[in-house]
């Protein structure tokens, strides 16, 4: 069975954006208290958004690097659909598979 921290570690591999030069960006990131933090590199961005779904929206704040940061309440075990909101557009998570 696969766990839940299993499937977001999957997904942090193909999601998480590398800077040149910089550490990459794990995301989503799932702590210990299954709260997750959530992290979407778009410096130029005036306003982010997460939707986690069935779970409403986290607005996320810009860090010193361009890089936007939520962090989740701990959740329950499961399949979280999530998307971002970047300047009231939707970008889908998991637009980069195939």
């Amino acid at each position: 069975m696969i766990t839940f921290a299993t499937l977001f570690l999957a997904a942090s591999v193909s999601l998480g954006a590398v800077v040149q030069g910089a550490k990459p960006i794990v995301s989503p990131d799932v702590h210990a208290d299954r709260s997750v933090t959530f992290k979407l590199q778009s410096p130029n961005a005036k306003a982010v958004t997460v939707g986690i779904e069935g779970q409403g929206n986290l607005t996320m704040t810009l860090g010193a690097n361009g890089v936007w940061e939520a962090t989740s309440k701990p959740l329950k075990p499961d399949i979280y659909g999530y998307t971002f909101s970047v300047d009231g557009l939707i970008e889908s998570a998991g637009a980069d598979y195939a």
